[in-house]
């Protein structure tokens, strides 16, 4: 005779359930962010209005006494909604932030378009993602864009003018951009020296040396040439925070020029001289981006499973986690470049190979001294900063 069990009646129904529920919850979760991020939007566009009104009546982007009373104003209401007052105040905060971003970045088009600083503005290597940014963000202050790219395939995924005669387009032009890999820019600058255009001509490439002698022989031949390095990516959607460096090659007209093109952003605009530049960049970029590539070989080489690392992670591994996963996932191509057409990458990588003998010296001869002398270096090199 068989005696059931009935002890387990019942419990995958209730397994089924509980399933759904998480499943539907979380499902709402989503609902709600999107909820919250259009209302958002819906801010951001109201601040917008306001913006506007201030520059026709002349008053200033922000207003220290109405930011105080909306923040007071959100602590009041997660105190009578039960919700944590920081999580309310630092939303605000930051929706505050990107709608004065905004403002000001609305105010300071107005003035240029106003200005008459319109330029008729082609950028070689258009279709590239780059290559658009510059191209959405010269036509937001009232230039005329137009676009030259050898693939011209993705030609319909722009709204700019596409053309086809190089030649005509470069002496029909104000200003030539060089949105160009770095590996062929050269190459391009060189057979824009031989059409002598009275554009102004800049490229956009994270480093100059490979340029340099192409550079030399635009101005040689009387060319208005400069250079630009945008320090950040395409993805990014405010300039406030970000720098863009502009190289002074020869012409200080040419130079002004360039000033003058990017200066209507909220970017800073940091001058260089091209030697100066691709030195820093070895350091702001070649050793930012050797370090975390290494970090993650190091993880990638060892013998624990990358989940079981994020089980245990500290506030300190999470943080180069953040830094380390977007770099692995850029462009091969790019990077590679940035190490191995850097002439000052030897340079750094005997600097890091220095630092990693002398910390393995302290650590393997247990000289607390030594170690604890080049933490102070480093922590008074960063100015006591946390």
């Amino acid at each position: 005779m068989i005696i059931a069990d009935h002890s387990q009646i019942g419990k995958g129904s209730s397994m089924v359930d509980t399933h759904d529920e998480l499943k539907s919850l979380r499902q709402k979760v989503r609902d709600l962010d999107k909820q919250i991020l259009e209302l958002a939007l819906e801010r951001q566009k109201t601040a917008q209005a306001i913006g506007q009104i201030k520059l026709a009546q002349g008053l200033p982007i922000k207003d220290f006494a109405v930011e105080k009373t909306v923040l007071e104003n959100s602590r009041k209401i997660c105190q009578s909604l039960g919700l944590y007052e920081d999580l309310g105040a630092e939303l605000i905060a930051t929706l505050i932030k990107y709608s004065v971003i905004a403002q000001d970045e609305y105010h300071r088009r107005q003035s240029r378009v106003k200005a008459g600083h319109q330029k008729k503005i082609l950028i070689i290597g258009g279709l590239g993602r780059m290559g658009l940014w510059q191209a959405n963000f010269f036509s937001s202050f009232g230039h005329s864009v137009s676009l030259f790219d050898a693939k011209t395939q993705a030609k319909d995924s722009t709204v700019y003018p596409v053309v086809t005669d190089l030649v005509a387009e470069v002496h029909g032009s104000d200003v030539v951009v060089l949105a160009t890999p770095l590996d062929v820019s050269a190459q391009v600058l060189d057979d824009l020296i031989k059409e002598r255009p009275e554009a102004l001509i800049f490229d956009l490439c994270s480093l100059k040396s490979p340029l340099r002698a192409s550079i030399k022989r635009a101005v040689d031949c009387g060319l208005r040439i400069t250079s630009v390095h945008p320090m950040f990516g395409p993805q990014v959607d405010t300039l406030s925070g970000r720098n863009i460096i502009i190289c002074h090659v020869a012409s200080p007209e040419a130079t002004a020029a360039t000033f003058d093109l990017y200066a209507g952003g909220t970017a800073q605009l940091v001058p260089l001289s091209l030697d100066e530049h691709d030195l820093l960049m070895g350091y702001v970029l070649g050793v930012s981006h050797l370090v975390n590539l290494m970090f993650a070989r190091v993880l990638s080489r060892g013998k624990i499973p990358f989940g079981t690392l994020k089980k245990v992670a500290s506030t300190t591994f999470n943080a180069q986690l953040q830094v380390t996963l977007p770099v692995v996932a850029e462009n091969k191509d790019l990077y590679y470049m940035i190490q191995a057409a850097n002439e000052f990458t030897p340079q750094m990588i005997d600097a890091m190979r220095e630092a990693l003998e002398s910390y393995q010296t302290a650590i393997m001869s247990k000289d607390y001294q030594g170690f604890a002398r080049m933490m102070e270096d480093s922590r008074l090199f960063c100015g006591d900063r946390p």
